[in-house]
C-alpha cells in the first residue's frame, strides 16, 4: 500500500469537506440576502414615514447627519444594520458561552445571579456581563494607526505606526483589578474601573458601535436561560481560551467550529 498516497487522499478529502462546508454556508447566505434586504428596507421605509413612532437603533441612525448635514442613504442604513445584526453574531455568542462557562464554575456567583433575577433586579447581571468580558475578552486586542507622533512607554512612535492595544493585558492588570485572574463580578458593583483598563469593545472614537446592542443581547439571553433551566458544568475544570479567527473562544467550541 502506498502510504503517501493514502495520506494525501485523506488530506484532500478533509480539504474538500471543509470547502464544501464553507461553500454551502456561503451559498445559503447569498440566497437569503435579497429577502433580508427586502425586510430591512421595509423597516427603513416604516421608520422614515413615521419617525416619532420609533425609539430604537434604526431611529437613531436615521436621525444622524454627516459632516455636511446630510442624512444617511437607505443603502448606508442597510449596511449599518447588517453590521449590527451579523458582524456581532460570533462575538456575542462567544461572550455568552464564556459567561455560562464562568458561572457554572463559580456556583456562588451563579446562585446570587439567579436570586437577583428572580427578584427582578439587574445590577448583578450587569456586573456578571462586565466581569465575563474582563476575564474572558472575546477579542484580545485592536489595531490602531497613529495619526500623529506619540510616546508609548517611553518609546517615540512616528505617525502612521500601527499599534496594538492588548485588551487581555489591560484587563488583567493587578493595579487596576486586584486578583485579576479571579472571576468576581462584585468588583463592578463597587464603581467603575479606571479609564482604559476595561476595554472589551476597544476605546476612543473607534469603540465598537455595536457594544450596547451586544451587552443587551447577553443580558437578555442570560436572564432568559437562567430563569428557565438549571445549568451545571460537565467538567469542573475551567475551559481554556483558544484563538478562532479573531475571537478567543472556548477550546471545545474552537475545535468543533
Amino acid at each position: 500500500m502506498n502510504h503517501r498516497s493514502t495520506r494525501q487522499g485523506g488530506l484532500w478529502s478533509t480539504a474538500m469537506h471543509s470547502c464544501r462546508h464553507w461553500l454551502c454556508r456561503w451559498t445559503h447566505a447569498t440566497c437569503a440576502r435579497p429577502e433580508v434586504d427586502r425586510l430591512l428596507y421595509e423597516e427603513i421605509d416604516a421608520h422614515r414615514s413615521n419617525p416619532d413612532a420609533h425609539d430604537d437603533i434604526l431611529a437613531l441612525l436615521i436621525s444622524a447627519r454627516d459632516a455636511d448635514g446630510e442624512p444617511l442613504s437607505d443603502e448606508n442604513l442597510l449596511d449599518q444594520i447588517i453590521t449590527l445584526l451579523l458582524a456581532g453574531h460570533e462575538t456575542t455568542t462567544t461572550g455568552l458561552a464564556w459567561a455560562f462557562e464562568r458561572l457554572t464554575r463559580h456556583r456562588a456567583a451563579l446562585e446570587r445571579l439567579q436570586g437577583e433575577l428572580d427578584a427582578g433586579e439587574e445590577q448583578y447581571l450587569d456586573a456578571v456581563v462586565n466581569e465575563t468580558l474582563r476575564v474572558r475578552p472575546v477579542i484580545d486586542g485592536v489595531w490602531r494607526k497613529l495619526t500623529a507622533p506619540a510616546v508609548v512607554a517611553g518609546h517615540r512612535l512616528p505617525a502612521d505606526t500601527l499599534v496594538f492595544p492588548a485588551i487581555v493585558l489591560a484587563q488583567t492588570s493587578s493595579e487596576a483589578f486586584p486578583d485579576p485572574e479571579d472571576f468576581r463580578p462584585e468588583r463592578f458593583l463597587d464603581g467603575s474601573p479606571p479609564p482604559y483598563t476595561f476595554i472589551p469593545f476597544g476605546g476612543g472614537t473607534r469603540r465598537c458601535i455595536g457594544a450596547p446592542f451586544a451587552v443587551m443581547e447577553m443580558k437578555t439571553v442570560l436572564s432568559t436561560v437562567l430563569q428557565r433551566v438549571e445549568l451545571r458544568a460537565p467538567d469542573p475544570r475551567p475551559e481554556q481560551p483558544r484563538s478562532h479567527h479573531v475571537t478567543q473562544r472556548e477550546m471545545k467550541l474552537a475545535q468543533s467550529a
